[in-house]
């Protein structure tokens, strides 16, 4: 922003501090409230960044879990698809088909 946009921006919040409060008489105490305006402002910027820090952060855990899970998924299809077919022919191997001597 240059000084412009600033001064009009200012000039703005004055206006809205009258429309506000229109008790306050001089301008040192407009100042003294656009300085803890300020101060408020810069307390709730501070606060918003920390929160989009810890946002990142989370997210950054959660694709983490994500990825290890599919890792995870990966591993058990891979020994679902080796044991299903063993255990069919091991089973089907093992089946008692000896119905004792034939009678005619």
């Amino acid at each position: 922003m240059d000084m412009a946009n600033n001064r009009k921006l200012l000039d703005e919040y004055v206006e809205r501090l009258d429309k506000f409060d229109p008790d306050i008489p001089d301008h040192a105490t407009r100042d003294e409230a656009l300085d803890k305006l300020r101060t408020k402002l810069d307390y709730l910027k501070t606060e918003l960044n920390n929160l989009a820090k810890k946002i990142k952060d989370v997210k950054s855990e959660i694709e983490s879990h994500n990825r290890l899970e599919s890792r995870n998924s990966n591993l058990v299809t891979v020994l679902v698809a080796l044991y299903v077919p063993l255990a069919f022919v091991t089973s089907f191997l093992g089946m008692n088909i000896d119905r004792g001597p034939i009678k005619a």
